[in-house]
């Protein structure tokens, strides 16, 4: 099947988005310019990997559960597998130890490569959703406002965005024609909304409808996810609006790079755990200037972007590697 190009530049963009918010996280978290611009790209960046994973939902309906649990545990799994087993061998050799003091499996099922997991159990959720009811419209809002209103697990509040993305897919054409319209009302909206944004919001953390004593209602925590899904909806039909129109300027070299790039983010998103959220913290760089900050963040990004790209890129030369670790299975 033929790439969409601006899709790739998309993920491409989207997957700098959390190495510049996880730069900021280990060098520029106590600087109050950095905390917004973080506070910003938290605001959507998830939303739109998980809306990006739902322009492709289609394919995933189309085969059925024998083929989504073969082809989707391949390319989300076995990675988490691979690079947790690499993780716990590197602690057994006494070379470095992110862990944590945790057990092998506690290790599996803990927050590293999280997106991963997420995506894997929303996805299920949808193709199990599609099985149970004829109308796409009501497998999609059923499960994903009932578990956003009364679950505190976070792939809660992701599952609206899968769906988010199969729609932009399955109306595409509507998109690509109101392209502008659509990044001027979203950038509006943005920007009423985002200087209300507040980090202490953990998503999970709120739930807005309790049943355990009772039915209880909470309106400050409705409010709340009701906040956050507008701004990430707002968002992601931003991005794909801004993409869509970029994808009419014609190419160049660095839009090539970038299409590239673009087709390795699994492999980039894995590296950037370990490359930038844990090798980045264990050396404690953190300036207190923020003249060098303004370099030494973009710089970082831009670097740590460029070092898993390449790693990807090799373990993608590879067929063992880009199976174990990039979930790619390719025929000899």
């Amino acid at each position: 099947m033929q790439r969409i190009v601006y899709i790739d530049y998309l993920k491409a963009f989207a997957i700098f988005l959390v190495i510049l918010g996880h730069t900021i996280q280990q060098t520029a978290a106590h600087d109050a310019l950095f905390s917004r611009l973080f506070a910003i790209i938290y605001s959507f960046h998830m939303p739109l990997f998980m809306a990006i994973s739902g322009y492709f939902l289609q394919r995933v309906l189309d085969k059925g559960m024998r083929s989504f649990l073969i082809h989707r545990s391949r390319q989300l799994l076995l990675p988490v597998l691979s690079f947790a087993t690499v993780v716990f061998a590197c602690r057994a050799l006494g070379w470095f130890d992110v862990t944590e003091g945790k057990t092998f499996w506690g290790y599996l099922g803990g927050g590293d490569m999280w997106f991963l997991k997420t995506l894997f159990a929303c996805t299920l959720i949808a193709l199990v959703s599609r099985l149970l009811f004829r109308r796409t419209l009501i497998a999609a809002l059923l499960p994903s406002t009932v578990l956003m209103l009364v679950s505190r697990v976070g792939l809660a509040k992701l599952l609206p965005y899968l769906w988010l993305g199969y729609a932009l897919h399955r109306y595409h054409h509507h998109l690509e024609r109101h392209a502008r319209t659509i990044a001027i009302v979203c950038g509006v909206v943005l920007a009423i909304a985002l200087p209300h944004w507040q980090l202490e919001y953990d998503f999970p953390y709120y739930k807005a409808i309790s049943l355990s004593h009772g039915f209880h209602l909470s309106l400050p925590h409705l409010g709340i996810i009701l906040f956050r899904t507008l701004v990430g909806t707002a968002g992601c039909l931003l991005c794909f609006a801004l993409f869509s129109l970029l994808s009419h300027t014609g190419t160049s070299t660095v839009a090539r790079f970038f299409h590239r790039a673009g087709t390795r983010t699994l492999g980039m998103y894995c590296l950037q755990i370990y490359l930038l959220e844990d090798l980045l913290h264990y050396l404690h760089f953190m300036p207190q200037n923020r003249m060098v900050l303004l370099v030494a963040v973009p710089v970082i990004a831009v670097a740590e972007w460029l070092l898993c790209d390449g790693i990807a890129l090799l373990m993608e030369r590879n067929r063992v590697t880009a199976l174990l670790f990039l979930g790619q299975w390719r025929k000899k």
